[in-house]
């Protein structure tokens, strides 16, 4: 009673990849356009329509990031939803490829929606600091989009190298906390790894008995 599959797991990853993507897709191509660090300057076409008067919408998202430390973090914003998604992309992939849920595997519907909310607020909390103004700003661009149409991505293109040099110029404590997390991120996987071997060979003994499971245990686990 108020029970659910375990299988039902895999909604917290759906949930996880998809709300981070759009988060860090919104985020991302918001710093590029509104938060340059150090001496880089706003991209080409959106430069030249602010200094004309001809982008009011790209002004006000601007406004409120002008010192370096609120484009910094943005930046590091951006950083941290990049972790998130690696972490969120390999529990979409051990779903699918490292556990086998039993149909019988069942999970309280408390904790079901326990793991919703949490997935659901863990990658918006990691961007609270410019959330609303990206995702705003990324509004506004689609408005203009329709209005200017193909123009604007015919003179934009797209700067990969221009997307991807302000998160190399991120500090050391971000960089170490990076690796802490690589670290955390494959312990984590090989663990999984392991209880997935231990359940195995835990059937393994119910089915076959205490007394024949240790003749088998070293060829099979």
């Amino acid at each position: 009673r108020f029970t659910v599959p375990q299988s039902f797991f895999l909604h917290f990853y759906l949930l996880a990849v998809v709300w981070t993507t759009s988060l860090l897709t919104c985020t991302w191509y918001f710093a590029y356009k509104v938060a340059p660090l150090g001496t880089e300057s706003l991209s080409y076409p959106f430069a030249a329509s602010h200094l004309t008067g001809g982008s009011h919408v790209f002004s006000i998202h601007k406004s409120r990031f002008t010192s370096a430390e609120d484009r910094f973090n943005v930046w590091k914003s951006v950083f941290l939803l990049l972790l998130m998604e690696v972490q969120v992309l390999r529990r979409l992939y051990e779903t699918f490829n490292v556990f086998n849920y039993s149909s019988s595997a069942r999970m309280h519907i408390v904790g079901y929606l326990t793991g919703i909310c949490f997935y659901a607020a863990a990658p918006l909390s990691l961007c609270t600091f410019c959330v609303l103004e990206a995702f705003n700003f990324a509004a506004d661009q689609v408005a203009e989009f329709k209005v200017e149409g193909q123009e604007l991505v015919s003179v934009t293109g797209f700067d990969l190298w221009g997307y991807v040099k302000p998160i190399t110029r991120l500090g050391w404590c971000q960089w170490a906390g990076a690796a802490i997390f690589a670290w955390g991120w494959f312990h984590q996987y090989c663990c999984h790894a392991i209880l997935v071997g231990v359940f195995a060979c835990l059937n393994l003994y119910l089915l076959v008995g205490g007394s024949k499971f240790y003749g088998l245990y070293a060829s099979l686990c």
